[in-house]
Formats: structure tokens, sequence, C-alpha cells
């Protein structure tokens, strides 16, 4: 028991239930935690209380997270060297706090990175489509089998570069990412490299659950120029990177 631990149903308990509940649950796993959802009220302080009580976590679920920030993130996954599937979806993680993410979970297999749909609820992309978490992505988390991006602002470009760096990626989620026009040659390799792809004009009538609500309180954009770089002050101050 206490191997899997999943809160996905508590999200309207008092935080500080949640959060006592949380850290009690995880103390009882006595180290052997491998699986845990925390969604809607995970924090930077009950994440480092997690991670420095089991350091095995092979999937973690953080939907949404919007009081984990990037350093907080960063810390957590370095004790995390185990995580195959990670969901940080509906989040205000930069595409800097990815590259940390790749480079330190070199075992990921499954990775959802999903962000508000501004279409669906009438809002307007005023950032415009750019690629840095696609780059993160491609350049870091070259074990991917599964990668969803729904709502996400990547161009073709970003696409390409998925595809040249993850060569075992096997389903992709482009729901709604219409900066990516999948038509020619990249249609062609799409379909010859990726077994499953939701196209970005595909029906998402079986997609939406209760965490695309979220998606109306998160007006971050990932790809911030402001955050193409991250410093990691709280550790060694080893990680500092420059996104090109």
């Amino acid at each position: 028991m206490w191997r899997s631990i999943d809160f996905h149903d508590y999200c309207y308990q008092p935080f500080r239930d949640l959060e006592d509940m949380c850290k009690r649950a995880v103390d009882r796993s006595k180290g052997n935690l491998v699986n845990i959802n925390i969604e809607h009220f995970a924090t930077d302080y009950l994440l480092e209380c997690k991670t420095e009580r089991s350091s095995h976590i092979r999937r973690l679920r953080l939907v949404p997270c919007h009081w984990v920030s990037d350093k907080g993130l960063c810390k957590a996954v370095k004790k995390l060297a185990f995580m195959e599937e990670l969901d940080i979806s509906y989040c205000s993680s930069s595409a800097a706090a990815l590259i940390v993410v790749g480079r330190r979970c070199l075992h990921l297999k499954s990775f959802k990175y999903n962000k508000q749909d501004r279409c669906r609820y009438g809002f307007t992309n005023m950032y415009g489509s750019r690629d840095n978490a696609a780059k993160a992505i491609a350049k870091n988390m070259h074990e991917l089998r599964h990668l969803h991006l729904f709502g996400n602002k990547l161009t073709n470009c970003g696409l390409e570069a998925i595809l040249d760096s993850c060569p075992h990626l096997e389903s992709l989620d482009l729901s709604h990412c219409f900066s990516v026009s999948l038509q020619g040659d990249l249609e062609k390799r799409c379909a010859k490299q990726i077994k499953h792809i939701q196209q970005p004009k595909d029906s998402t009538q079986d997609c939406y659950d209760v965490y695309h609500k979220s998606a109306l309180y998160d007006d971050s954009d990932e790809d911030d120029p402001s955050e193409s770089s991250y410093s990691d002050s709280m550790s060694d101050g080893d990680y500092v990177y420059q996104l090109e």
C-alpha cells in the first residue's frame, strides 16, 4: 500500500487539510512512493516535501500547478532521476524549466504540457507563435514515447525539431495547436514516424475534462522572452541555460 497516491477527486477540500493528508500519505509510503497525483493544490513546499521523502517516483501529475514555480519544479526533478511520466499541464512553467526537467529526468517517456485553449474560450493569442518550449523538449527529451501539447503555440519549425530529436515518439497530441500546418511533406512525415497523432483541427470532444476549466485562470505564456534563461539559485548554481 501507499505506493500510489491519487488526490484528483479532492480539489474542493480545504487546502490545509489536503496538504496535511498528502504529507501523511507520503510518510506512510516509507520512501517507496511510485505514483502521485496532487493536482490543484501542489506547491513548491509540498513538492519539496514529497521528493525529500521519496526519490523513486515514476509518475507525477501536478495539474494544474499554478503554485509551483520554475525554481520549485527544477529543484524537485533533481531528485527524481527515475521519473518516466510527468504532467505539468496548465501551469506557468517556462521553456527554460523544461530544459532542467529533460536533463535531469533521463528516463522520461511520457510528457504532458497542455496549455490554455484560448480559441475555444474566445481569447486571442496576443503573443504570437514561438517555439522555445518545443525546442527545449526536442533538445532534452530524446526518449519520449508520448507527448501531449494541447493548445500550445509551436509552429511547423518546432514540430520538425521534435520529430528530428525524438525518434521513439509513438503518440503526439497537437489538438488546437493552430500555428501548426500539417500539409505536404510534414504531414507525410508525421504519418510515417508517429503511430497516433491528434491533429490541430481534429475533434476534441472526448479530450475535455475538468482540468480544462483551469485553463481559464492560466493566462501565462510559456515562451515569454523574459524567461528565456533560468538560474537555479537555490542549490549549487550550476544551471544557467540560454535558449537559442
